[in-house]
């Protein structure tokens, strides 16, 4: 079903309609489809779709394939009886697309210019002799009208897998083959010497063209300099039958010159995301799936900025945090496990708010997977709620428990607003210290006494106190001093009270992290149990029995 490749290139950028809108989709509306529960989701100027393995992110790509692409015969042999959640009642995919161009409006017929939006919708039903029946219609200006399949063209779909780059010769042939087609290269005499051929190519204007895009492309992803010189379309040694139906991408890096499809799989992935982010310029959406493929995570960084460079959409699902963190909250969406899409209410972030939640979710794209979230104030909370959590067989892994470390307790808002009940609505629990209460209780809204209600739990005064008590001040302090964490400097005198014990151990940030790492070494059970907010928060989030 897939044309991976399969794109016709035209020199320059896809044109923008006049008023400086650009052609998207604005909703998705799926139902009916078992792979997913029924959704609904807006969309922005992208969308990223992030969850687990057979969370239904693909499944969401495969959907809008259908519906902007497929041709009837493929929709006819994708569907079957098991993709109906209820036989009784039809699946059902549509888009609600805005911003309409030329393009869309000739194919579509629409000649009022007044229309700006329009509606596609997928409907399959089955019989009661299990009979399918399909049809795509378009709705506009209160009509609907059945769409053919010549008209989807008009739409300017491109669904891209990168884990289906081409591997072999004969699936690579489809890469620039939109490229060759689109030309008239054959008028130049190329089919007369290989030598001949390999001189026109180089001196062609219009691969020219092409060799600067890419190469503008890899220069942005690529470790290490790169320019267009550096970029050759070459042909096989044996030209064959087909003059222009082996043409192969050569990037020159170290002196070496191999052709991309002879490259390792991170190489090969990346040039065919970047030959195909050029050759969709002219594409008013992209779908692609997963294009971290095979990729090292700065590589994802660089490529993440590059996908958002074009003016087209882009619909993304990825399991990269690299990737997510390069996008707005707001275009984030997560497919929970269940298969329920959880999307953030738009401008629910300000812009102070947003830069540290991007931050928090650069590299971090655990939370949004969570069943739950746990923020401390900072790695020494993190080191003894771990600690605590395993020694009473409590392990946050198997719980499907993300522990966020936040900068103290000024940064638990924009993370409670970021993943909380405004943000992904991911369950959220927050562990700070007693001069805390009164802030988190004015920024969060929610007054001190329905703390526990709402998964907050206080450490009284702080978390050093707490473990001080649980475990005795002199049998911390003799484990401080044999730790050889400490210098003997730091660890003169003897004999100390709770106080100064706990004093000691939060007196500045290193202290802080190394006095958690000496507790973790004596916790058990029962220590970590008499350390009270931590053993209550475990408590409340403690998967039942």
């Amino acid at each position: 079903m897939r044309a991976v490749f399969s794109v016709t290139f035209r020199s320059g950028k896809r044109d923008v309609p006049q008023g400086g809108k650009l052609m998207q989709l604005k909703q998705v509306t799926i139902t009916n489809y078992t792979p997913i529960s029924d959704i609904t989701l807006e969309v922005r100027r992208h969308l990223v779709l992030v969850g687990a393995n057979d969370s239904g992110k693909t499944s969401i790509l495969t959907c809008l394939d259908l519906l902007l692409s497929a041709t009837t015969p493929m929709l006819y042999s994708h569907f079957q009886a098991w993709h109906f959640r209820d036989a009784t009642k039809p699946i059902i995919i549509s888009v609600d697309i805005n911003n309409l161009d030329d393009k869309i409006q000739i194919a579509f017929g629409i000649n009022n210019n007044r229309i700006s939006e329009i509606k596609l919708t997928l409907s399959a039903f089955l019989d009661e002799s299990q009979m399918l029946t399909i049809k795509r219609e378009v709705l506009y200006n209160n009509t609907t009208k059945p769409v053919a399949d010549s008209q989807l063209t008009g739409i300017g779909w491109e669904l891209f897998d990168a884990g289906e780059v081409p591997c072999t010769a004969s699936q690579y042939k489809t890469v620039l083959s939109g490229v060759m087609e689109s030309t008239n290269l054959r008028q130049h005499g190329l089919s007369s010497l290989t030598q001949s051929f390999r001189e026109q190519i180089e001196a062609s204007p219009f691969l020219e063209n092409l060799r600067e895009r890419l190469a503008e492309k890899l220069i942005k992803t690529m470790p290490g300099n790169l320019n267009k010189d550096a970029v050759h379309l070459v042909p096989k040694d044996d030209i064959g039958t087909q003059v222009l139906g082996n043409i192969r991408v050569q990037v020159k890096r170290q002196n070496k010159s191999p052709h991309m499809i002879d490259c390792l799989d991170g190489m090969r992935s990346l040039y065919a995301v970047a030959i195909y982010d050029v050759l969709s310029r002219d594409a008013s959406v992209v779908g692609i799936d997963e294009p971290e493929t095979h990729l090292h995570p700065t590589i994802q960084r660089s490529l993440a900025r590059v996908l958002q460079e074009e003016s087209n959409q882009k619909i993304i699902a990825t399991h990269s945090a690299d990737i997510v963190g390069a996008f707005s909250p707001e275009h984030v969406a997560v497919v929970q496990p269940n298969g329920q899409v959880v999307q953030p209410a738009r401008g629910f972030l300000g812009e102070d708010e947003r830069i540290i939640a991007r931050w928090w979710v650069h590299g971090r794209l655990e939370p949004l997977t969570a069943r739950r979230i746990v923020a401390v104030e900072g790695i020494s909370d993190r080191i003894i709620l771990e600690s605590a959590a395993e020694v009473t067989g409590r392990n946050l892994d198997r719980l499907g428990i993300a522990l966020i470390e936040a900068n103290g307790s000024g940064d638990m808002w924009p993370i409670y607003k970021l993943f909380g009940p405004k943000g992904f609505r991911i369950p959220i629990s927050l562990l700070i210290d007693s001069d805390a209460v009164q802030h988190t209780s004015v920024r969060l809204g929610i007054p001190k006494n329905e703390f526990t209600q709402n998964s907050i739990y206080v450490s009284k005064r702080d978390l050093e106190d707490e473990y001080t008590r649980a475990i005795g001040a002199n049998t911390l302090w003799n484990a401080l001093r044999e730790s050889k964490l400490f210098a003997h400097s730091e660890l003169r005198g003897g004999g100390k009270t709770e106080q100064a014990v706990a004093a000691f151990c939060r007196k500045n940030s290193s202290n802080k992290v190394r006095a958690a790492l000496v507790v973790s070494s004596l916790l058990n059970e029962e220590l970590a149990i008499a350390i009270e907010s931590v053993n209550s928060l475990l408590n409340a989030i403690e998967l039942p029995r």
